[in-house]
């Protein structure tokens, strides 16, 4: 069967942030969304469609292991509702506790920043 354009939610890049000028300009205007795991930076964007950027520290997940889980969640969930997100540049950031919690806690948590973005909008 031929089906028409399909929608596809891949993450390619131009949906990221490749630049430290890109960087630069979502910390410095950027409304911030904080809880014990993650800390969510967002800057309106001229562009329609929306950016991720993660600074995921290790000075704050030691584990390599754990950093490459928390981006890999992280990124499956802006995937997934990059969509709804169009026209924001996004830089997420984590916490101490976010190595040690489970890929199903830290979805629901980087899943209520973007649901807090969209009605705050």
């Amino acid at each position: 069967m031929i089906f028409e354009k399909e929608i596809r939610h891949t993450f390619l890049k131009a949906d990221r942030l490749n630049t430290a000028d890109e960087y630069s300009r979502v910390f410095k205007n950027a409304k911030r969304f904080s809880d014990e795991y993650l800390t969510v930076l967002v800057r309106h964007s001229k562009e329609p469609q929306a950016k991720l950027g993660l600074a995921i520290a290790k000075k704050q997940v030691k584990k390599a292991v754990l950093r490459n889980q928390i981006k890999r969640v992280v990124r499956e969930a802006f995937r997934l509702r990059k969509g709804s997100l169009r026209g924001f540049d996004i830089v997420v950031l984590c916490r101490h506790k976010a190595g040690n919690i489970s890929k199903a806690v830290l979805s629901g948590s980087i899943n209520k920043h973007f649901d807090k973005l969209l009605k705050n909008e």
